[in-house]
């Protein structure tokens, strides 16, 4: 995995950008999930009881983008430039058969377990 923030810098940032429930729920569950990895669809499922993907991804994508800025971090790059925001929170990958996943970076899952 490529280096991430600390966890006291994410603790600094996670608190001046001041996530709302719905994204602390997103963060907790995924740092709580099976090796910290989950789809979209999973955490959707575990948060609202209702497989909404497309909320949990702008959620936890707002979030991220946020904290991206709030620490002046440069975010991967999809293959048209595009920023990857959430790149500072997970590394994603898709396996063969399933959903695409995201593994949380430790340093992040370190401040939500403190």
């Amino acid at each position: 995995m490529r280096e991430r923030p600390s966890a006291e810098a994410f603790r600094v940032a996670l608190a001046a950008v001041n996530p709302d429930e719905r994204q602390w729920s997103l963060l907790r569950t995924h740092a709580a999930s099976h090796r910290r990895t989950a789809t979209m669809r999973q955490l959707a499922e575990q948060v609202w009881g209702k497989p909404d993907y497309g909320s949990a991804n702008l959620r936890y994508g707002l979030l991220c983008k946020a904290l991206v800025r709030e620490m002046g971090w440069n975010p991967d790059k999809r293959e048209d430039g595009l920023s990857i925001w959430m790149s500072i929170a997970a590394e994603g990958w898709d396996p063969p058969g399933r959903e695409f996943e995201w593994v949380m970076v430790g340093t992040l899952a370190d401040k939500l377990a403190n």
